[in-house]
């Protein structure tokens, strides 16, 4: 005789701030479908999900994949807009394009013309907001990254942590008068040389303090590049108490991180061993793909 199998538990339901019913855990297309009708005929992807989440704040999170919530919206009568960056209702007029326009774009190219806009968008508020982002980028394309990066941000000035860390280097050893060749043969053993903490303690860590309080201390925002000498003198515990400070002070510091997998939690990379990159919340880390990705035809003078 086959076994009954037991009901499927019903969802919890939620009540809106606005007293309506809802399952916790209300997937995006439903969400979507409440929320939208009450907006304006134009709204940014942040505006978006913060409108979800004050309506319906048990509800599933909105997809990340610039794609998918395009899909999601389009299938309501919305149509994403790069020239206004944000989704616009089919119909609404457009400061700045008209429908047709829109409409006359491929919908691959719709597509990667989201991810972009939406990259940028992340990138604007980032500057706005201070503090410190992990920006992850393919190894290969590290160069265009830094290159198109200071296009959109020329007020970023880069500061390369690997040479700002051996100028102080030099300068510990020099202000010490201690013999160079000895101290680099120490280095070179890495941190497996028994002598490895001594040298930390007499001309690393001093090295790296002197590097926050000068380079990585001025006022204007930075881009920093290189870092890998911080993985191979395991300086962890030194970069996360800089992180907190950049983000206490709300100190803008991108660092720029070349990685085989963006997918994956930002690390600085070194053949002696990665530095996981101390993250707190996840929009600390943003990938660059998507900013490096040719624009579509007629995406406008913003893409």
């Amino acid at each position: 005789r086959r076994a009954e199998s037991a009901p499927a538990p019903y969802p919890r339901v939620c009540v809106s701030p606005r007293g309506e019913p809802y399952a916790a855990g209300l997937v995006p297309a439903r969400s979507l479908a409440v929320v939208c009708p009450k907006l304006s005929g134009r709204v940014s992807v942040p505006d978006l999900r913060s409108a979800v989440a004050q309506r319906l704040p048990e509800a599933a999170p909105l997809p990340d994949e610039p794609a998918a919530l395009a899909r999601l919206l389009d299938a309501l009568g919305w149509t994403w807009s790069s020239l206004d960056l944000a989704f616009v209702r089919h119909h609404f007029a457009s400061s700045t394009a008209t429908l047709g326009t829109r409409r006359a774009v491929p919908a691959a190219d719709r597509a990667e013309q989201l991810a972009h806009d939406d990259l940028r968008l992340r990138l604007r508020m980032a500057a706005e907001a201070g503090g410190f982002r992990a920006l992850k980028v393919a190894t290969r394309r590290f160069a265009r990254a830094e290159r198109r990066l200071l296009e959109l941000h020329p007020e970023l000035q880069v500061v390369s942590i690997d040479a700002a860390l051996l100028q102080a280097l030099d300068d510990e050893i020099s202000a010490a008068e201690a013999d160079p060749e000895v101290v680099f043969g120490i280095e070179r053993q890495g941190p497996a040389g028994p002598h490895f903490g001594a040298l930390t303690e007499a001309f690393l860590a001093p090295a790296w303090a002197a590097v926050c309080a000068g380079p990585l201390a001025a006022a204007a925002p930075l881009l920093l590049t290189e870092a890998g000498l911080l993985a191979r003198w395991r300086m962890g515990e030194a970069l996360r108490a800089f992180v907190r400070e950049a983000d206490a002070d709300r100190a803008r510091r991108w660092l720029l991180c070349p990685v085989a997998d963006e997918g994956a939690p930002a690390v600085i990379g070194h053949p002696h061993g990665d530095l996981p990159v101390p993250i707190y919340q996840g929009h600390q880390q943003i990938a660059l793909s998507a900013l490096l990705q040719r624009p579509p035809a007629g995406a406008g003078p913003l893409a």
